[in-house]
């Protein structure tokens, strides 16, 4: 199967397709019902998710049903109709307490959408706003959409204060949902330009410092997927951690990354002569033995 793209990745960072417990029997059927049209099977043109988003008393349908929306506007454009389902769905949650799932998902459903068609005032107007939400989820959601389509669907300075956001969630950030959310964005962003200094650095940094396996391997593969933009001073950050680092797990993260990012494109002479010096001073035995393994 083939590896999916950063933007698909970003999008199905949080997608769970589990109805929770809790909710009754009929509530569950219309999640269940509006999952399966927005699954690679569903083929009816009825679009019983733009009616759950915009009617259902349910907050986990309407959930469900923007995160259907956002799988169809992947594999083609949505509906200004589907569109505006979004917006509504997302101000109606945005008024309520504890419905921010429901933002964040629509959120990306718009980003999705904007990748395809230029995105109408209203929507664009409603991921600004959503930049000050109280919670990250839907903050980080909203940066991410507004820096989807080329060029961005948001304006520049709402770009700018997103990049900050993402920046700071993936660095900062205490929920590795989010963290992830935030890596895989910056990768959608790292595909069309050059990422700031202090966005590769955090990424360097989740690459091998975070102990969340799921976060280290989201900014692994981005890192990964970019490193015909990286910086040099990104890989020689790299080959420091390899290098000095005293956490045995961070060494041998470090390693793996620059070897993922090897196989993709030769390291430069300099990152394999800090290599080589890694593995003829470090102290650290296991940093010795990745560095001649990816010296080959």
């Amino acid at each position: 199967q083939a590896d999916p793209s950063p933007a698909a990745r970003f999008a199905r960072t949080d997608q769970s397709k589990s109805v929770p417990a809790a909710m009754g029997n009929c509530s569950a059927s219309r999640a269940a019902e509006v999952q399966e049209y927005g699954s690679e099977d569903g083929a009816s043109t009825e679009k019983p998710q733009r009616k759950a988003l915009s009617t259902d008393g349910d907050f986990y349908v309407r959930k469900e049903a923007a995160d259907a929306l956002r799988t169809i506007g992947e594999r083609a454009k949505l509906p200004k109709k589907d569109v505006r389902a979004c917006v509504n769905a997302w101000a109606t949650a945005h008024a309520a307490d504890g419905e921010s799932d429901v933002c964040t998902s629509s959120a990306k459903a718009l980003g999705v959408a904007g990748d395809r068609a230029e995105l109408p005032k209203g929507a664009v107007d409603a991921l600004v706003q959503a930049l000050d939400d109280s919670d990250s989820s839907v903050r980080v959601a909203a940066a991410a959409a507004l820096h989807h389509g080329n060029p961005p669907v948001g304006p520049p300075e709402a770009c700018k204060k997103g990049l900050d956001i993402l920046v700071k969630a993936l660095s900062k950030g205490s929920v590795s949902k989010v963290r992830k959310t935030a890596a895989a964005a910056l990768g959608v962003i790292g595909q069309g330009a050059e990422l700031p200094k202090e966005a590769v650095d955090a990424l360097v940094e989740a690459s091998s410092t975070s102990a969340n396996d799921s976060v280290r391997l989201h900014a692994e593969r981005v890192l990964i997927d970019i490193h015909g933009r990286l910086p040099e001073e990104a890989i020689a950050s790299l080959i420091k951690l390899l290098s000095t680092h005293d956490e045995s797990r961070v060494r041998e993260n470090a390693a793996a990354t620059l070897g993922a990012i090897n196989e993709r494109a030769e390291l430069s002479e300099e990152a394999v002569n800090a290599l080589a010096e890694a593995v003829s001073t470090s102290e650290y035995i296991d940093a010795r033995l990745h560095a001649t393994g990816l010296l080959g």
